[in-house]
C-alpha cells in the first residue's frame, strides 16, 4: 500500500470506563470490512507510566509525544483514518492532539 501523506482523525472521547476501546475497535473492524485503510490506537495506553516520573496526572503530554512519534510508522504503511480513543478535557488537550498529528484532520 503506498504512504500516505495526510490523514483523517476520529476520536473517540468520554469518561474512564465508558466504552472508547470498545467502539474503536467495532470501528476497525466496519474499516476493515470496507476496505478503508484504518490504524487504531488507544491513547490510554500510550500515557501509562508511574504519575511521579511526569508533571501532569495522567501523563497527557508524554502520551501525545508517543502519538507523534507513531504517526510516520501508520503513514508509511498508507493508513489515511485513524480513530483514537482518549479523554479530552479541555482546550489544551484537543490542541496537543492537534500539534501531535501534523497534516490530519481531527
Amino acid at each position: 500500500m503506498p504512504a500516505t501523506s495526510s490523514c483523517q482523525v476520529a476520536v473517540i472521547s468520554g469518561s474512564i470506563g465508558a466504552g472508547k476501546t470498545s467502539i474503536i475497535e467495532k470501528r476497525l473492524d466496519i474499516s476493515s470490512d470496507s476496505q478503508i485503510p484504518c490504524g487504531a490506537i488507544d491513547l490510554e495506553w500510550l500515557c501509562q507510566v508511574n504519575p511521579s516520573l511526569t508533571k501532569d496526572k495522567y501523563a497527557t503530554e508524554f502520551g501525545f509525544k508517543k502519538l507523534s512519534l507513531m504517526l510516520p510508522n501508520y503513514r508509511v504503511v498508507g493508513v489515511s483514518h485513524l480513530i483514537i480513543a482518549r479523554v479530552i478535557e479541555t482546550k489544551g488537550d484537543l490542541e496537543m492532539l492537534r500539534c501531535a498529528l501534523p497534516r490530519c484532520n481531527t
